[in-house]
C-alpha cells in the first residue's frame, strides 16, 4: 500500500490536507490544556537593601567606582537591578578570618530587586546574596570582589552615650577636654567628648552617632558594647580603649 494514493490521501483514508486540520486541532487543544494546568512559572523578585564590603581597594579607584546612584551590572539575569545608595569608607578592626586586621576598605548599601529561587534564597546575576559570600560584581567598567556583609536589615542612626576607658595615651599628647571632637580613624567625625579627665585622663565619656543594625551598635562597623575595644583619633592624636558602659 502507498503511504499517499493517487487521491492524495493517507494510507488510503484521510486527506493530507484535512490531516494537517486536524494535527494543528490536537496540537491547539492540548497546548491549551497544558497551559492551565501548568502556567509558566515566572521569575519572583523581592525588593531588599544588603550590603557589600570591599577590602584592600585603593582610595582613589574607590572614591571613583563607588558613587551613589551607580548600578551594579547584571549581565547574567538582565531582571535583577542593584543601585549603590550609600558609601563609608573604614578600617576593618574587627575579627574576620577572611580579611586582614585593620585593613581599609569600602562599605557601599545596595537597594536591588533580587530574585528569589525555589529555596528562598536571594539571588543577583545568579549568585546566592547571603551573609559572608562573596562575588565578583561589576561596577561601571571595573570587576571588583567583595564580601557580603549584611541582607534584608533594620537600620537607623541614633545618638547613644558611651563610658571608656583608654589603654593608650600617648606621650606629648595634648590634653583631651570637654567638647573635643572624635574621629574614626580614616578622619570621620563620629561623636564629641562630653567628659574627661577622671583618673588623669584615663576615663572619658563620649556622646557618638551610632549605626543600629539590628539591634546593635556600630561606629565605623566597630560593634559599640560593654568590654568591646574602640579605636578613634581626638586632636590628631589616635587613641585605644574599652567600652565600660553604653546608654541609649
Amino acid at each position: 500500500m502507498e503511504v499517499i494514493d493517487e487521491k492524495g490521501r493517507f494510507f488510503g483514508l484521510i486527506n493530507i490536507l484535512d490531516l494537517a486540520i486536524l494535527m494543528f486541532i490536537i496540537i491547539f487543544v492540548a497546548s491549551l490544556f497544558l497551559y492551565s494546568k501548568y502556567p509558566p512559572q515566572l521569575k519572583e523578585h523581592r525588593d531588599v537593601l544588603f550590603q557589600m564590603y570591599f577590602p584592600y581597594i585603593p582610595d582613589a579607584i574607590g572614591q571613583q567606582v563607588f558613587v551613589p546612584g551607580t548600578p551594579l551590572v547584571a549581565t547574567y539575569a538582565k531582571d535583577d537591578t542593584a543601585v549603590i545608595v550609600d558609601v563609608k569608607e573604614f578600617i576593618l578592626y574587627i575579627q574576620d578570618p577572611t580579611i586582614s586586621s585593620n585593613t581599609t576598605g569600602f562599605l557601599i548599601t545596595i537597594n536591588g530587586s533580587l530574585e528569589v529561587d525555589a529555596e528562598g534564597d536571594l539571588l543577583f546575576n545568579g549568585n546566592d546574596v547571603a551573609a559572608g559570600n562573596y562575588h565578583d560584581v561589576q561596577v561601571g567598567s571595573s570587576y571588583l570582589n567583595g564580601k557580603i556583609w549584611r541582607v534584608d536589615y533594620d537600620h537607623s542612626v541614633q545618638q547613644i552615650e558611651i563610658k571608656i576607658k583608654l589603654t593608650n595615651v600617648p606621650e606629648n599628647s595634648t590634653n583631651i577636654t570637654q567638647r573635643d571632637i572624635v574621629f574614626d580613624t580614616v578622619g570621620h567625625p563620629i561623636g564629641k567628648v562630653m567628659n574627661a579627665g577622671e583618673n588623669n585622663e584615663q576615663y572619658l565619656t563620649i556622646s557618638l552617632q551610632a549605626d543600629l543594625y539590628d539591634g546593635d551598635f556600630f561606629v565605623s562597623e566597630m560593634p559599640v558594647q560593654q568590654f568591646a575595644p574602640l579605636y578613634f583619633v581626638v586632636n590628631d592624636t589616635f587613641y585605644r580603649g574599652i567600652i565600660t558602659e553604653v546608654s541609649s
